[in-house]
């Protein structure tokens, strides 16, 4: 079950990419709509036929206050501002940003949390960010590490592993996690 979500959020993200779509994610019927709006490897790009980081921030102004606009990574430092600007709600950079009030995590960037809490309407999502580990990481200690930000994290209604990775290791590995992205 895990893999068709993971599959299915795979191909709706790539979708929201590439036609400037938003991803609706976990929305249950009424009152808990959260919509996640997604980018990631956008680089530096303010527009680029309509896509980058200025066409997130619209698309994510139009879902209201309850949409939450995330990066996965990829982005270029000097792309910063402009992501500072757009109002992002939470990041999962490659590297340590200094001066900026956004919420970044990564389990493989010791000065930062490997997750944050955010409430959106009703719900209380856990954010788990998961990026490639050193090159001289133990990947089954990493894999355990992971594991044990997701057990820590069952208080939400929901927990979502986020970030650069090879899904379908981390997918095969870990439990009690309710979406990759």
């Amino acid at each position: 079950m895990k893999r068709i979500l993971t599959v299915a959020l795979s191909l709706i993200l790539v979708m929201s990419l590439c036609f400037g779509a938003g991803l609706t994610a976990f929305a249950d019927e009424g009152e808990n709509d959260v919509r996640l709006v997604v980018t990631g490897g956008v680089g530096s790009s303010i527009s680029a036929e309509g896509l980058g980081y200025s066409a997130a921030a619209a698309l994510r102004e139009s879902y209201g206050e309850d949409a939450l606009l995330i990066d996965l990574g990829g982005f270029d430092i000097s792309a910063a501002p402009i992501i500072s600007a757009a109002g992002y709600d939470l990041v999962v950079p490659g590297e340590v940003i200094e001066g900026w009030d956004i919420t970044s995590i990564s389990m493989g960037i010791d000065e930062l949390s490997s997750g944050a809490f955010i409430r959106a309407g009703k719900l209380n999502i856990a954010f788990i960010g998961v990026t490639p580990p050193a090159a001289e990481a133990d990947e089954d200690a990493y894999l355990a590490s992971i594991q044990e930000t997701i057990d820590l994290a069952k208080s939400a209604d929901y927990v979502i592993l986020i970030g650069q990775m090879d899904a379908d290791a981390v997918a095969e590995a870990v439990t009690g996690f309710d979406a990759l992205l």
